[in-house]
């Protein structure tokens, strides 16, 4: 989809870095408040309002300093967020884009994304015409609500209410509506699972994981001479973990960081070559996954090729993942 000139984009972002600069940080959880100080801000740009309204009704704000809290750059951070945050909602994906990026420079976690999408051309074509698409013309902004402080109540304690984020929107379809609600990471993370697949979302889908002797072959023998030598774990059965809700994390768990991933890799045997946030499997639209590498040390290859970092690759039936030393994840649809 073509995008057409944003007016309102430097507006918006001025208005939220005075937002954060007088009531703090804690104020792009608040959707209440937020929704009543951007009545004031942005009187002329009520859908923009309701974007950023609609984002702090799920809790990116949280959801970003929760990712960049266990080392993941903001990068990437930014990409889980507004994949998490498109799947909840109506919106576009590019429009989540957009208020996710806001909102990470906002918390000082990112840089202009002037600069981190290709200068300040690109700052003024944000989604505009993604947004009279996804919104209603016409539909009122949001009504303004007595102020409140920020929440200082823990993210972890606070499911996300992504139905009250649509209603706040003016896109929740009401009873009989066949948008589905997804869970959120903080809710997943709290049933230390990925959470119920989405209605909708096609086949279910499965990651099997087995140790591969000929990528380990592979790995040994790009290692220099003097590292530390590695062995590879011999016949291991396969375990199967069922993909779910938006996100599936891949790692190693570590209690003094409080992670646990939703494919716990930890062993026995342990791969020395995986990292505690290894790479991330994310759920798309079409109701295929794709798999996103965090920043690991050593790498996630897709069928044999190196996956970017912070560069989602759409994953088909009997794709394979290898990382760390000698494991394999194989996608499978049933």
């Amino acid at each position: 989809m073509t995008a057409m000139p944003y007016e309102h984009a430097e507006q918006a972002r001025t208005a939220l870095r005075a937002i954060v600069a007088e009531h703090g940080p804690g104020v792009l959880s608040s959707p209440a408040t937020l929704a009543n100080l951007l009545s004031d801000l942005l009187p002329d740009a009520p859908r923009i309002a309701r974007l950023l309204v609609a984002a702090a009704q799920d809790q990116i704000a949280d959801e970003l300093r929760e990712h960049t809290s266990v080392g993941m750059d903001a990068k990437t951070a930014s990409r889980l967020a507004a994949s998490s945050f498109a799947g909840a909602t109506m919106f576009a994906p590019e429009a989540c884009a957009w208020v996710v990026d806001e909102f990470a420079v906002a918390l000082g976690l990112a840089s202009d994304p002037r600069r981190a999408r290709g200068g300040a051309k690109a700052a003024e074509t944000a989604p505009d015409a993604v947004l009279a698409v996804s919104l209603p013309a016409g539909q009122p902004a949001p009504a303004p609500a007595s102020t409140q402080p920020a929440s200082t109540e823990p993210a972890s304690s606070r499911p996300p209410p992504r139905a009250a984020a649509r209603q706040s929107a003016g896109l929740d379809g009401g009873a009989g509506s066949p948008r589905q609600e997804a869970p959120g990471p903080r809710s997943r993370q709290a049933a230390g699972t990925g959470g119920g697949r989405p209605a909708g979302r096609g086949p279910e889908w499965m990651a099997v994981v087995t140790a591969d002797r000929a990528y380990f072959d592979d790995v040994v023998a790009g290692r220099d001479a003097d590292s530390v030598p590695i062995e590879f774990p011999g016949e291991q059965p396969a375990r199967t973990f069922r993909l779910s809700g938006t996100q599936m994390r891949i790692g190693r768990r570590s209690a003094s960081r409080a992670l646990v991933p939703e494919i716990d890799l930890s062993g026995p045997p342990a791969d020395p070559g995986i990292s505690h946030l290894h790479a991330v499997l994310i759920a798309s639209q079409d109701g295929t996954w794709a798999v996103l590498d965090t920043g690991s040390s050593n790498g996630t290859q897709v069928n044999g090729r190196d996956n970017a970092s912070g560069e989602p690759a759409p994953l088909r039936d009997g794709d394979s993942i290898c990382l760390g030393a000698w494991t394999r994840l194989t996608i499978r649809s049933g």
